[in-house]
This record gives C-alpha cells, sequence and structure tokens, in this order.
C-alpha cells in the first residue's frame, strides 16, 4: 500500500508541557472510551475513512479491560506500517477494580495496562491492510518485574516502542516491546514482545503451544526445602476455593488451618469476579515431571463471562494476561495448601522481581470454547526467608495449549495492612452483635488526638503509632532501632475491635534509658460493641483488664528492646498478677492508667517483666493490680505443663455433676439478668 502523503491525516499534537507539569493528554480518559467503539476516522483524520466501514478493526478494550487512563505521547507516520512509539499513564485508584485483598494492582493487569501496542498499531495504518479481514492475537512476550506491585495513588507510565515487522506464511507480524515507571523507578519490562493478525481459519486451524516439560531445557530434579502441614485432601471443590479466597482457609483446607482465623488479613487472592479459578482437581506436593509439586485447576468457560465484553469490540476474547494471572492464583493455592501462609499474617503474594518470564500464547479463549485447566508444574519451593515458588503453567483451553509462562516464580512478601487501611476513611461504631471488619477500622484521615501526647526519643505515641503498631510497620511505630521486625513475626498491639489504648501521655525516666513507667489513656466510646454485648452497659472485666495490662504491653516493648530485635523471635505472653476492681467505667469515660515497671530480668532468650498500675476515671479510681509478662522463643511452649492440681481437686472433677441449666432460657425471663452476647 503506498505512503500517504502527510497532509492526508489530521495528527494529534502534545501541547508542550512546562517541565514541572505532567504532559497534556493527546487522548483523556473520555477520548479512549470513544476510541475502542467510534469510528476511527473521527479521532485519527480522513486518512482512516475507509476503515470505519469494518466490523473488526485492532482496538483498544471497551468497559472494565480499558486499563489506559490518558495518552501523553504518539510517535510514528500514520497509515504507513512504519515504526513508532506511544507514551500512556495508568492511574492506581482506592476504586481501583484489579487490586487484590492487600490493596496492590494485581500483576497480570499491570501487565495488561500495557496494552496501547493496539493503539500504536491501529495508528500505523494496520487495518487499512487487514480490512476487516484479520484480527489481533498476542504470540508472546517476556516479562520481568523489577518492583513491588503498584498501590493506590500510583500513576504507571508506559512507554511502548513497535521495534520491527514481518511477514510469515502470508500472515503479517510485530515486534514491540515497553517499559512500566512508577515515578523515576522501573517496575516492570517487556522484550520479545509479538503479535500477529490472523484470519478466522487461521485461528480455528492453531493446534495450540507444542510443548512437553520432559524434553525441556537442562534442569535438575525439583527443590523442595520447606516442612509443610499439607491439606488431607487432594481435590477441592469450587466453594473450597471460594473459601480460600474469602479467607475462610479451614473451610478449604480443614482444620490444620484454623489458626488462619485470628490472621488480621490473611495472605489470599482476590475473591468475587476476578477469582478465575473453578476447582483444584488434583494437589500433589511430590508430583510433578521434576517431583516437587503439581497442582491442576480447571474453570469452565461461560459466554458471559465478564472479561469477554468490551474484549475486544466486535471479536471478543480472553486476555492472556488473565490466564498470567490465573496462573498466579493457582501458585497462591499451592503455597496455601504447603500451610507457608500460616505464619505470615499481613504478608501478601508477588511475583519474584528480576527473574525473566518467557510467556507464549498459541490457541485463543472465546465465548464458544467450553473449559480451561491450568498445570502447575512446580521446579521449586522454598520456604526461608521469603516463601517462593518456581514453576511452569500452562494452560489448556478444550485440550489445546492456549499458554505456557515458563519459570514463573511467586513469593511472599511482608506487607502491612495499615499502609492500604489507612486511606480507607475514619473508624465507624459498631453494629450490635457484630465487630466490624479490620479493613473498616484503619481510616486515619480525620483523627486528630487531643492533647497531651507523650514522645520517647522522635517518636510520638499517639492512635496512629499505636495502630501502626497493631497493623503497621514496626519501625514505623517504634523507630529505626526496630527496623529487624519488619519482615518477621513479632508481638504486636491489640487492634481494634480489641484495642484499648488512645494515646500515651507521659513516659517517666531519663532520655537515652529505657523508661520506667507511663500513662496512657483510653478515650472510652458512648456506643461499643462491649457494652452492646454486656448485661449492662458498663465496662465488662475483661476489657477493663485490656485497658490496663494493653499499656503494660507498650512499656514492655521499649523497656525489652533488646529481646525484640535479637536473632530469635519472642512471643508476649501474660504470666500471672492480681487485680481489685474499685469502680464501674461507663459510656464516654476517658480511663487513665499510671503503669511502673517492678522489675525486669533475663535469663538467656527469656524476658520477664512486672509492673503495677491504677487506672482511674476523672481521678476516681476503677481498677489497680499488677501483672507479670514475659518474652518467650518458641521452644518455650513446646512442652506447658500448665497449673499443678491438688489430688482433691482432681477427684471433685471426676464427681457427678448436678442437673443443667440452660442459661439462655433462664435469661429471658422478665426482670432477669442478661447474659453476654456472642462478642
Amino acid at each position: 500500500m503506498p505512503a500517504p502523503a502527510r497532509d492526508q491525516v489530521e495528527r494529534p499534537v502534545a501541547t508542550p508541557a512546562p517541565r514541572d507539569r505532567r504532559p497534556v493528554p493527546l487522548f483523556d480518559r473520555v477520548q479512549l472510551e470513544r476510541l475502542a467503539t467510534e469510528p476511527l476516522s473521527r479521532h485519527f483524520g480522513p486518512l482512516f475513512a475507509p476503515q470505519d466501514g469494518y466490523r473488526r478493526q485492532v482496538r483498544l478494550p471497551s468497559g472494565t479491560l480499558l486499563l489506559v487512563d490518558r495518552v501523553t505521547g504518539l510517535e510514528g507516520e500514520p497509515a504507513t506500517m512504519g515504526l513508532g512509539s506511544i507514551r500512556t499513564e495508568t492511574d492506581v485508584r482506592l476504586d481501583t477494580w484489579c487490586l487484590d485483598p492487600a490493596g496492590r494492582m494485581t500483576a497480570g493487569m499491570v501487565i495488561e495496562a500495557g496494552q496501547a501496542d493496539l493503539l500504536l498499531i491501529s495508528w500505523l495504518g494496520v487495518d487499512l491492510l487487514n480490512r476487516g479481514e484479520r484480527v489481533y492475537r498476542l504470540l508472546g512476550c517476556e516479562v520481568t518485574f523489577h518492583g513491588p506491585l503498584p498501590k493506590p495513588g500510583d500513576t504507571l507510565r508506559y512507554d511502548i516502542h513497535v521495534e520491527r515487522h514481518a511477514e510469515h506464511a502470508g500472515t503479517r507480524l510485530f515486534f514491540f516491546r515497553y517499559d512500566c515507571h512508577v515515578g523515576d523507578e522501573l517496575r516492570l519490562t517487556v522484550r520479545e514482545a509479538r503479535a500477529g493478525f490472523f484470519t478466522d481459519e487461521e485461528l480455528t486451524r492453531s493446534g495450540g503451544h507444542r510443548w512437553r516439560p520432559e524434553a525441556d531445557r537442562t534442569r535438575g530434579g525439583g527443590r523442595r526445602e520447606y516442612t509443610p502441614l499439607v491439606s488431607p485432601r487432594g481435590r477441592f471443590d469450587a466453594a473450597a476455593v471460594r473459601a480460600w479466597a474469602d479467607g475462610r482457609l479451614a473451610d478449604c483446607f480443614g482444620p490444620e488451618w484454623v489458626i488462619a482465623a485470628a490472621h488480621v488479613r490473611t495472605p489470599r487472592i482476590t475473591a468475587g469476579p476476578t477469582l478465575l479459578l473453578g476447582e483444584v482437581t488434583c494437589l500433589d506436593v511430590t508430583g510433578g515431571p521434576w517431583g516437587a509439586g503439581h497442582l491442576r485447576a480447571e474453570t469452565p468457560v461461560r459466554a458471559d463471562d465478564w472479561f469477554f465484553e468490551g474484549h475486544f469490540p466486535d471479536d471478543p476474547c480472553m486476555a492472556g494476561s488473565l490466564l498470567l494471572e490465573a496462573g498466579l492464583q493457582a501458585m497462591a493455592f499451592f503455597l496455601t495448601a504447603l500451610g507457608l501462609t500460616l505464619g505470615r499474617d499481613g504478608w501478601r503474594f508477588e511475583p519474584v522481581t528480576g527473574r525473566p518470564v518467557t510467556m507464549r500464547c498459541r490457541a485463543q479463549v472465546t465465548p464458544t470454547s467450553q473449559r480451561l485447566r491450568y498445570e502447575v508444574l512446580v521446579s521449586s519451593v522454598t520456604d526461608r526467608p521469603e516463601p517462593t515458588l518456581v514453576a511452569d503453567v500452562v494452560c489448556l483451553v478444550d485440550g489445546a495449549t492456549a499458554f505456557h509462562a515458563r519459570d514463573l516464580a511467586l513469593r511472599l512478601v511482608p506487607d502491612w495492612p495499615l499502609d492500604h487501611w489507612r486511606h480507607l476513611g475514619p473508624p465507624r461504631t459498631q453494629p450490635t452483635g457484630t465487630p466490624v471488619p479490620l479493613a473498616d477500622l484503619g481510616g486515619l484521615r480525620d483523627h486528630r488526638d487531643p492533647a497531651p501526647v507523650a514522645r520517647w526519643g522522635e517518636f510520638s505515641f499517639g492512635y496512629e503509632a499505636l495502630l501502626t503498631g497493631s497493623w503497621g510497620r514496626p519501625s514505623a511505630a517504634l523507630g529505626p532501632a526496630f527496623a529487624t521486625l519488619d519482615a518477621r513475626r513479632t508481638p504486636r498491639f491489640p487492634g481494634p475491635p480489641y484495642n484499648f489504648l488512645s494515646r500515651v501521655t507521659e513516659f517517666v525516666g531519663d532520655a537515652g534509658e529505657a523508661p520506667a513507667g507511663l500513662t496512657v489513656r483510653y478515650d472510652v466510646p458512648r456506643q461499643a460493641w462491649y457494652f452492646e454485648q454486656n448485661g449492662w452497659p458498663t465496662m465488662p472485666m475483661a476489657a477493663l483488664m485490656e485497658v490496663a495490662l494493653q499499656g503494660c504491653g507498650v512499656l514492655a516493648v521499649q523497656v525489652a528492646r533488646s529481646a525484640l530485635v535479637g536473632p530469635v523471635e519472642v512471643f508476649f505472653r501474660n504470666l500471672d498478677g492480681e487485680g481489685t476492681v474499685v469502680g464501674e467505667v461507663r459510656p464516654g469515660d476517658v480511663v487513665t492508667t499510671a503503669i511502673e515497671l517492678t522489675n525486669h530480668s533475663r535469663a538467656g532468650e527469656i524476658t520477664l517483666l512486672s509492673f503495677s498500675f491504677a487506672s482511674s476515671v476523672a481521678e476516681r479510681p476503677v481498677f489497680t493490680g499488677t501483672a507479670v509478662f514475659g518474652f518467650f522463643p518458641e521452644d518455650a511452649f513446646r512442652q506447658q505443663p500448665g497449673l499443678p492440681t491438688s489430688p482433691g481437686d482432681q477427684d471433685r472433677m471426676r464427681l457427678p455433676g448436678h442437673p443443667a441449666v440452660h442459661l439462655a432460657e433462664w435469661s429471658d425471663r422478665p426482670g432477669a439478668l442478661r447474659l453476654a452476647g456472642p462478642m
């Protein structure tokens, strides 16, 4: 086709931007949405009018899978099928649909957001040659992640280049590459990307990718370096897989996973429509071609699946990036089934950085397809310091190999829920009988501490610091001296709905030394679950104890810093104490607790601390007592003899009981005291 004259097209031109501002977009979000469905000549100029009547053209996705928010640069002579480049931006927001439970954009969608090669090749004129007879399909690329997955507030900047064109057996191909930055930080590179334009007949004849793992490159046997807690089942139906995605691990894997119910945010994948796995039909931790593990997942394809709408207009097919995302979800399932998430509350899944992954796409998934089968062939599993799974992932559509990702690597990385939750809005009152989901309680945007708030060193110990000590990075709550705690299990302050501290108002002691005491305050809400759930609207004993003992925990962290940051992980436990209730705490009170360190000793990895405390409301005493706590290594809990019992105690426990009393029926009597609620 001859090259058009330069005056035959109205070429978009970006307005030069001041150096301290982002470029003015050539196309904004609204224009891109129109570009995906309207006649192209309205936006690219009259040179493209001949293709306006073609039903199928190379388009950006419309609807959900349109991930580009603006085009900031476009270079290349239009309708010449020459070389060119395009620059785009994608904003990650709190309401972005493809965020995982940790508030990060999913890996597959980070790749998919580099989709403007479609717009670039359209600008270069491919549909003037295709004449509606051929459609775009990605054939493969090499993907490397270079940094963490994006979070709300990030803007992804893509720089995409068409590098060359080719033709093979009458099929037109083009080759491209792109980089993705957040600010000045490189997050993703795609190299050796190639796509082609195919007729319906050519796509129908595709036999898929021919790959046999036993004939693959030189690679020894698989590597397994972990201590598994393996589920007794090798098959998980769709309900079990959904339970895992919802965070109900015991409902999926069995009672050994019940400890995950105590997690603040258990590592998991996104649920809802973006859960791409149906059922896991095989999980064998010693299977696969390399003996390191094998997982098979199967998912039915439905004509009304959400990912067909708009991808592409008049040419529905499942994006290859979604096949990759499904493979990563299956790998996350495998790591969870090994029990490797149980000791890593708050961590999240993320592709291993700096490791190239080769992807090949050879068969299409369309609304007429019936079933997808994902095979995860594990080559390596390790659990320290960050659990990591390396595997080849293959996806078959109705028996044909549609997708193969070679040496895909997924890991668990430390994360801190408050980094995401702090943006979700201020805390709200819990409804009767149920605690608010933890994610609803992380907002700090509108919180202001009433004076006074104490400082120790460089850190102020208001509510945000205490909440950061619950759900955030330890070094952000306590200072850089505690940085070693950021990547391992560590004692935490209790978080809502079990947080009973609002701020520290005073530290006692000399600067440069550990404090000898402190004063804490708790602003008692006028509405709280422990009032609504109690038999009478007064603070129950359990909550009153926590008001005092949580302040002891804040002091213990400062006093026993060397025990916390040492080479051995330690756990914080209450040993004993005594207390006397001398007054009531009612809704709206402010409880002030003065705490003094009375003893501190250390033997090996065990640290013991004794405290005295006195709580009051407006100088009216309400609770006084003492408490003993300790920091213990995990080995100290392997054999726990418990409290001694005398022979007389044991004899009494063997005596027959008295007739049963149904307390629920008793408490429903008119005028009777009401029992506490479920909380």
